[in-house]
């Protein structure tokens, strides 16, 4: 004889039974792996990816509640300006997952060109501005940012007189007006004519309203970096002097002084700029310039280690490195590599002052 089931544990039986019939009955839930996700204008992205576990077979439709922020077409959502929207997604059987997108403006993207003479028609050869422009390229490569892109970053060794205003417009030609350009020239610099000038391994001189009109039409910030001889120059540091007066007064009537352009120069206007030799062996394939090689350091990137190092220039600590930060850094960095040495080369800039965060080590 079956002794009767007390009534508690009858219920309990069927509720056991009721559960597992229906979660084996009805198909997984569906849901977004973030209910608030940051997006950035101009972007799109692939909604699918931002489910929580997806059915590899199962077909969704995925809406935006507003189509001024955010348009969907198939799974690839299109960010069109700042605000928010409500990502709706539903599958066949009815199930729908919500999501908020909060959209913000473009992501900075960097790009770099970083221009090297080291074959002289004439016979000069100058091996140390190679491992100069990679050692350069080496250390923008080592940051990483919040937000944004790092670094896109050409290497070009040898650039000629009537190419390089073409190799410009390519590396930059892109960029938008949320942009950070970063522009880098190492070669030799000289007096001609009463006036300072870049000379590139083809004998070609590119004066400062030449430079100016070649970067003229770059959109975005854009650093200048001038590293040789009389670089200063380029930026009127030498109020009296003829040649001095008339680059400044070339910069003065250019853009160059708007706040958009901020030019780093190696020397001052009269001053040479020197090399170092990245080893007890002083020889020329050891060389590198002491002002690139003290910026590279101010970023945390040591060229003679080719190591990583902290982020020496950032002096509050916050993993940013503004342009005054690294101005200021870079000029006493140079003093002290020479110091004792009777030479004198002094960092120059303009303007002094921007806290622009040019750079940074973060993650994300």
């Amino acid at each position: 004889m079956i002794r009767d089931i007390p009534r508690k544990v009858l219920l309990f039986l069927i509720t056991l039974c009721l559960l597992a019939s229906s979660v084996s009955a009805d198909p997984a839930l569906l849901s977004f792996s973030s209910r608030l996700t940051t997006v950035y204008a101009g972007q799109e992205y692939d909604l699918l990816s931002m489910l929580e576990s997806p059915e590899p077979d199962e077909e969704y439709i995925f809406t935006s509640s507003d189509t001024g922020i955010a348009i969907v077409e198939g799974n690839i959502l299109t960010v069109l300006g700042e605000g928010y929207s409500r990502i709706t997604a539903s599958d066949l059987s009815g199930n729908t997952a919500q999501m908020y997108i909060r959209a913000s403006s473009p992501r900075p993207a960097r790009h770099a060109l970083i221009v090297s003479e080291k074959n002289y028609d004439d016979g000069r050869v100058r091996v140390g501005a190679e491992n100069t422009a990679y050692g350069l390229a080496d250390a923008l490569a080592n940051l990483s940012f919040r937000q944004g892109t790092p670094f896109d970053t050409t290497v070009l060794i040898d650039a000629a007189g009537d190419d390089l205003a073409s190799r410009i417009n390519t590396a930059f030609g892109s960029s938008s007006d949320d942009d950070v350009n970063l522009f880098y020239i190492s070669c030799h610099g000289e007096i001609r004519d009463g006036e300072a000038v870049l000379v590139l391994h083809d004998g070609t001189c590119i004066t400062v309203t030449l430079l100016e009109r070649m970067l003229r039409g770059i959109r975005g910030r854009i650093l200048v970096m001038l590293d040789s001889c009389y670089s200063g120059s380029f930026i009127g540091k030498a109020a009296g002097y003829e040649y001095a007066r008339s680059a400044a007064n070339a910069f003065i009537a250019s853009p160059l002084v708007s706040g958009r352009y901020l030019v780093l120069c190696s020397c001052g206007f009269e001053q040479e700029s020197y090399r170092m030799s990245n080893s007890s062996a002083v020889a020329e394939e050891n060389m590198s310039t002491i002002f690139a090689r003290s910026f590279c350091e101010g970023l945390g990137w040591d060229l003679i280690r080719d190591a990583r190092v902290s982020l020496r220039a950032d002096t509050d600590e916050d993993g940013i490195v503004t342009f005054t930060e690294i101005q200021v850094y870079t000029r006493r960095r140079v003093g002290f590599h020479l110091a004792g040495t009777g030479a004198e080369q002094t960092v120059v800039c303009l303007p002094e002052i921007n806290e622009y965060p040019f750079f940074a080590r973060q993650s994300g």
